[in-house]
């Protein structure tokens, strides 16, 4: 009889008083234990603050100093209870079992020559301490390999011990991983006079079992339930009646009065059974892994789940080809296959066929329409839609296609022979042509008698007959070389009529080469701490100079009649400006003589240094007459330069906000600005391009004055200061010229005007758009997108041909546009299959049809975004029909978090920075 004084326990905190026991201990489940009991005040919530993981505990029954231990095992769980002023702490452990039931595992054991305990023992080596015990199936074998798959240690024991009907117990008097495999061997106990009992029989079970075919009786599972103040341990032997033998099968027990009561289950040891329990994981799986060797139609394999395997111990599978039992080849050795389980037993597994792991790489993969057959020595066939193909594996491999479009071609490295036992025919409706390089033979294997051809006729034949039946005579013919009279020369070609819009574009691009340039000379030196006077003549010599190259260049254009290219108007802009410039920098500041004689002289000097520069800059030689010219004309125009107009620009450009905020990072960029001006957004930053337009007028003085000129328009009180020294009258319009200009001078200033509103437009926008993806090449109507284009198979519905078709001709469309593109890109790091990398940015693609409203279109794009698919999109609109404003007030009124960048193809073609 064991009271609660006699119980003692180890653990994570000490009771002062135990008032709870709970004890439980059966096959297949691992032991519990639940123990509460009251802790001193002080102690309060320290036990379950403490408590560790690792922590372990201990039940023993101590009687006159012996402990006699009840359970050992691992903490589970534990609280402390605080009621009526009491602390109480509950423990709750389990069997040094529960080590083997936390983690799943996957693995394989194809060695089906070792016994279940071999196995057995191998998985609960792997534990500190871990031991198995067979009572049951020590020399049982598996009849096929086993595998393990999301299942735990504790989990394969019990499905390994089921195969042969047997039960796992664990033992809760040990701390470590010990299990019996059936039940234990215990002692002989004897059952106390008077005790009481409770008689059964479980027919369940002896039917589940199997019953009588199974070589059962159904007193096999026959048992008593007893009650008892005796710990027993499961295993141990009783004897009802002094015949009927019956073994202690469970065990619960529980703190009663004071007293602690045990409920055992005592069964005969044939009705302790478990039916063969199955992994249904299993059933279906197909596991991957690699070929080890060949043998006939069987394979052994390295199943990935391993970590090794020995090619001794390596189950040999059946193999089963995926295209049936017609025309197959066995795998190689190191290659990938497939291990399918036919169900949870694994007595039906095949390997099923090799698994290709380099398919977006491989070349015969690439397209599905071609197929291929071919061994490891070479040897091939291709079935293509329009033939079938047949290669030898050799060197110099023998070759034979059968094309629908060709015919049937037979190509062999050596001799091509063909024998028949009757005839070989050839006919054709046109000819049939038999060639060779050297001799050609038709030669009788009976008789000798042929043809050969080399070079002339060779007939031989027991007899030869030749007949005619006609002859004709010609004359002799003079064929020999005469001189003849040369071809008349081609007419010159038609001269194109002049182009007023080509130079109004030309001159645009000039003169906005030449404000960009004049603005960042100024804000250099500006940066650099220059005064506001040099600044302004660095400006003022930039603009002067680079306007009034394009104005001549533009002259020269009309005078002979023939527009020049626009690279020798930006040429000439970007030299002559940065010429200006440099003089403005180093004579700006000396340039303010007092009279005419100084400021001639000065003028002569400064076109002298201009001259030498130029003269430099071209390359083409230094020339003194050219020299003395250049003096000559800066003497006779001394004048020009005015100081105090250099100096209010000065002011303008020093005191610009930009100045201030950016500095030396326009040093950075200056080095860069030698491009199309349609870079400048890219280059300059988008700041400094708003400052540039806030001064281009002080730019286009020189265009302005341009058109004064070619109105012959005389100076008067109504002009205005356009540079130091002169005056360029300022319109609004070309019709508000006073004067009567010609049709073309009126079409001359039109197109000019809207060319340059154009290019403000276009500056404005790319300032705005700086979030936008830009081509990093000039415009190629040959270029081509990178990348494999999207595949159009003939299975694919309607709606995917049409995205797929809009796709590869988004990419087209850019690639023409001067976009670096590249279709289906390999993207690292991510399981998603982008369409587009353009300028290194990732783009899907998406071409709605005509029929989808602009919310539907933001909420595709939308679950593109989320989906991380792609946060920029490329919108192909060839097939919508609806309204652009619209789809573009959708997206400004409701943005698409996370959405970067939209760029639209329009149904004619264009390429549009859509959004942002």
């Amino acid at each position: 009889m064991i009271g609660y004084d006699r119980l003692r326990v180890e653990g994570p905190c000490k009771l002062k008083h135990i008032t709870d026991v709970a004890m439980s201990w059966k096959p297949g489940e691992h032991g519990t234990l639940r123990i509460s009991g009251m802790v001193e005040e002080e102690l309060r919530t320290n036990a379950t603050l403490e408590a560790v993981r690792q922590d372990t505990i201990a039940l023993y029954d101590e009687e006159e100093g012996t402990r006699k231990p009840l359970f050992k095992g691992v903490v589970t769980s534990v609280q402390t209870v605080h009621r009526n002023g009491v602390y109480t702490v509950e423990i709750e452990a389990v069997s040094g079992s529960i080590y083997s039931d936390l983690k799943k595992r996957k693995r394989s054991f194809q060695d089906t020559s070792q016994t279940y305990g071999a196995i057995m023992t191998t998985v609960l080596r792997a534990y500190s301490g871990g031991d198995v015990l067979l009572q049951q199936g020590e020399k049982e074998k598996p009849s096929e390999p086993v595998l393990q798959y999301e299942e735990t240690d504790w989990e394969l024991m019990k499905r390994l011990a089921s195969q042969f009907q047997s039960v796992v117990v664990c033992d809760i008097l040990e701390e470590t991983l010990k299990l019996f495999i059936g039940m234990p061997e215990g002692k002989e106990q004897k059952l106390p006079d008077g005790a009481s009992y409770t008689v059964s029989k479980d027919l369940a079970a002896f039917q589940k079992a199997g019953g009588e075919a199974a070589g059962l009786h159904d007193t096999d599972f026959f048992g008593y339930e007893i009650q008892s103040k005796t710990f027993y341990r499961l295993g141990d032997r009783f004897k009802i009646r002094g015949y009927i033998e019956l073994i202690v099968s469970s065990m619960t027990a529980q703190l009663e009065k004071g007293q602690l009561i045990y409920h055992y289950r005592l069964s005969r040891e044939a009705g302790i059974r478990e039916l063969p329990m199955m992994n249904r994981r299993l059933s279906g799986l197909t596991l991957q892994g690699e070929i080890l060797a060949v043998k006939g139609e069987q394979v052994q394999v390295h199943l990935a789940i391993d970590d090794k395997q020995d090619k001794g111990t390596a189950h040999w599978y059946r193999y089963a080809p995926e295209t049936g039992s017609v025309m197959y080849s066995m795998p190689q050795v190191g290659t990938k296959a497939n291990l399918y389980l036919a169900d949870a037993g694994g007595q039906e597994a095949i390997v099923t066929g090799g698994v290709r792991t380099n398919g977006a790489s491989a070349e015969k993969t690439a397209d599905p329409n071609n197929r291929y057959f071919g061994t490891e020595h070479g040897s091939e066939m291709k079935l293509s839609p329009t033939g079938v193909e047949f290669t030898g594996g050799s060197k110099e491999p023998l070759f034979l296609k059968l094309d629908d479009a060709v015919g049937i071609i037979l190509s062999s490295p050596r001799k091509l022979t063909l024998t028949a036992k009757e005839e070989i025919s050839l006919f054709t409706p046109k000819r049939v042509v038999i060639g060779a390089q050297a001799l050609l033979v038709a030669k009788k294997t009976s008789a000798p008698s042929g043809i050969t051809l080399e070079g002339e006729y060779n007939l031989m034949g027991a007899q030869i007959r030749t007949e005619g039946k006609d002859r004709t005579s010609y004359a002799p013919y003079d064929d020999a070389p005469v001189e003849g009279e040369p071809p008349p020369p081609p007419p010159p070609p038609e001269k194109p009529p002049f182009s007023w819009g080509k130079l109004a574009r030309n001159v645009l691009a000039g003169l906005a080469v030449v404000a960009v340039v004049a603005v960042a000379a100024a804000f250099t030196v500006a940066t650099l701490g220059a005064g506001a006077v040099v600044v302004g003549a660095v400006l003022a010599g930039a603009a002067i100079a680079g306007t009034a190259a394009v104005v001549s260049q533009a002259v020269s254009d009309i005078a002979r009649g023939e527009v020049s290219d626009m690279g020798t108007y930006v040429s000439t802009a970007f030299r002559e400006t940065v010429i200006g410039a440099i003089s403005g920098a180093v004579f700006g500041p000396f340039g303010a003589m007092a009279n005419l004689g100084g400021r001639m002289a000065f003028g002569a000097v400064q076109n002298g240094f201009e001259s030498v520069i130029r003269q430099t800059m071209e390359g083409k030689g230094f020339s003194f007459g050219a020299l003395a010219l250049d003096m000559g004309i800066g003497g006779l125009t001394g004048g020009i330069m005015d100081s105090r107009l250099t100096k209010a620009i000065g002011n303008k450009i020093a005191g610009a906000k930009i100045v201030k905020t950016l500095g030396n990072a326009f040093g950075d960029s200056l080095n860069k600005m030698t491009g199309w001006i349609g870079k400048a957004a890219d280059v300059v930053k988008a700041k400094l391009i708003r400052d540039a337009l806030d001064i281009k007028d002080a730019a286009a003085t020189g265009w302005k004055k341009l058109q004064n000129a070619m109105t012959i328009k005389k100076v008067g009180d109504d002009l205005v200061p356009a540079g130091p020294g002169g005056n360029v009258k300022l319109h609004d319009s070309p019709d508000s010229i006073p004067s009567s200009p010609s049709q073309h001078h009126k079409d001359f200033f039109s197109e000019s005007e809207a060319g340059k509103k154009e290019l403000a437009d276009r500056l404005k926008n790319e300032a705005e758009g700086m979030g936008n993806t830009l081509p990093s090449r000039v415009p190629d109507p040959n270029a081509v997108p990178r990348g494999n284009p999207a595949k159009i198979r003939p299975q694919d519905d309607q709606a995917t041909k049409r995205g797929r078709t809009r796709e590869n001709e988004a990419a087209k469309i850019l690639a023409k546009n001067g976009y670096d593109i590249e279709q289906s890109p390999n993207i690292p790091n991510t399981v998603k299959n982008p369409d587009f990398l353009i300028e290194n940015k990732v783009f899907d693609c998406f071409a709605p049809d005509k029929n989808k409203s602009p919310r539907n279109i933001a909420s595709k794009l939308k679950e593109k975004v989320e989906d991380n698919q792609a946060s920029r999109i490329v919108l192909n609109l060839a097939d919508w029909e609806g309204d652009i404003s619209a789809l573009k007030k959708q997206f400004v009124d409701y943005p698409v978090e996370g959405l970067e960048e939209i760029i639209v193809i329009s149904k004619d073609g264009k390429v549009l920075n859509f959004y942002p």
